[in-house]
């Protein structure tokens, strides 16, 4: 794999293990909302066109009660972005397509 390749992020499910080992972004998503139906539409068209360095994870808003305290999450629609040690750096609710770009850089 060459070194671009290596320093692209992907866009995926949240899964354990994923937070306190590098930078990255978690989307708190719910089903029902249509807001996260069309970030989630535009992160998957980003992350295929022109993914950036830094991964993003879907958090199922609805069940992830333990990761919505930690980082005090309280409103679907929100993304967290997180230190490579697991601190959160900033919290954006509903971000438009200019601040999202910018979170992800």
């Amino acid at each position: 794999m060459s070194k671009e390749a290596m320093k692209k992020g992907v866009y995926s499910a949240y899964q354990d293990g994923v937070i306190g080992t590098q930078r990255v972004v978690l989307f708190f998503h719910a089903k029902w909302c249509p807001e996260c139906r069309e970030s989630d539409e535009e992160l998957r068209t980003l992350y295929k066109e022109n993914p950036p360095a830094i991964s993003t994870y879907k958090v199922d808003y609805d069940t992830a009660t333990e990761l919505k305290q930690r980082y005090g999450v309280v409103t679907q629609h929100t993304f967290v972005l997180l230190a490579a040690d697991g601190t959160a750096l900033e919290t954006v609710i509903g971000p438009s397509h200019d601040k999202l770009l910018s979170l992800l850089r």
